[in-house]
């Protein structure tokens, strides 16, 4: 960080239900680090946790609290948060997270000291230390959607030449350029939201991030994991507390994807199939949480 140069970064928080893990989140977020200067928002999608909300309020005065009456989805209350406070950097910050203050640093040295990035991801861990795949992302297509989501994609081995969902992540801790990063913790530029526009509403829950992405990387933004900073994230929180729901969203923001990003491109003979495909997985999908109590939204590992 530039000697005397303050870098203001703005955290964006989205709480659906998450109360109890939100608490150890903000713990973890300093009102400031070495030349950063840190303003952060909670947006609440009617949550109905008043009295847990109220006393971390009272806990974070610092902190922006919005309430909505109605759950508006992710990406809604994401721009809500954003548009709070004007910064030079913005986060978006999953709610059952734990970050190190570190990794906010690092993540802002680097976006500010190369020109070229635009957005930041970061390690992001399970609970037990080991590294969730989600770490560094591919854009989906739908061939490789399909071998992941069929389990076809393990029978192909490493040295397949069709782009894989999520990108092997190597050892070390040197900057790798990527595709996409995890929302549950994805910094960007003020610019690349100027350029890009705010996350797409039409997603309610998943996929505004790929989105998100995409559109930066079209837009000549480079996009980057850095391994050297970290977060631990206690995936699927929110989506468990209503898993037909966040099922029914999961499969809804891979179609909404398709249509944005493929379906102009793509003749009837493949669109057809695509559409089918959605939705023999999301039935699979209800079909494995009826058997499988506890099974994550959409997961396939």
């Amino acid at each position: 960080m530039t000697t005397g140069q303050i870098t203001r970064l703005h955290i964006v928080i989205v709480n659906y239900k998450s109360s109890d893990y939100l608490a150890g989140c903000l713990a973890g977020i300093p009102k400031s680090t070495p030349g950063i200067r840190i303003s952060a928002a909670v947006v609440d999608n009617n949550s109905s946790e008043e009295e847990e909300l109220a006393k971390l309020r009272e806990n974070y005065p610092w902190i922006d609290f919005l309430f909505n009456r109605e759950n508006l989805g992710f990406s809604k209350a994401c721009n809500q948060g954003i548009k709070c406070r004007e910064a030079d950097l913005y986060l978006l910050l999953n709610p059952d997270t734990v970050v190190n203050p570190e990794a906010l640093e690092s993540c802002a040295q680097f976006l500010l000291e190369n020109q070229e990035a635009g957005i930041a991801g970061c390690r992001i861990l399970n609970a037990d230390g080991s590294v969730q795949r989600a770490s560094r992302r591919n854009i989906p297509t739908p061939a490789s959607a399909f071998l992941h989501f069929t389990g076809l994609h393990r029978l192909l081995g490493k040295n397949s030449r069709v782009k894989t969902y999520n990108p092997p992540i190597p050892e070390g801790d040197s900057p790798l350029e990527s595709e996409a990063v995890s929302g549950s913790f994805l910094m960007f530029k003020k610019d690349v939201n100027r350029k890009n526009g705010y996350l797409d509403e039409d997603y309610f829950m998943y996929g505004e991030d790929l989105d998100f992405c995409l559109k930066a990387r079209h837009d000549g933004w480079k996009i980057y994991y850095l391994p050297q900073a970290s977060i631990i994230h206690h995936k699927r929180i929110s989506s468990s507390r209503s898993p037909d729901s966040a099922n029914l969203q999961f499969y809804r923001a891979m179609e909404i994807f398709y249509r944005k990003h493929y379906y102009r491109d793509a003749g009837w003979l493949s669109r057809f199939p695509v559409f089918l495909g959605i939705k023999l997985l999301e039935a699979a999908a209800m079909l494995r949480i009826r058997l499988i109590p506890g099974k994550g939204v959409g997961s396939r590992d």
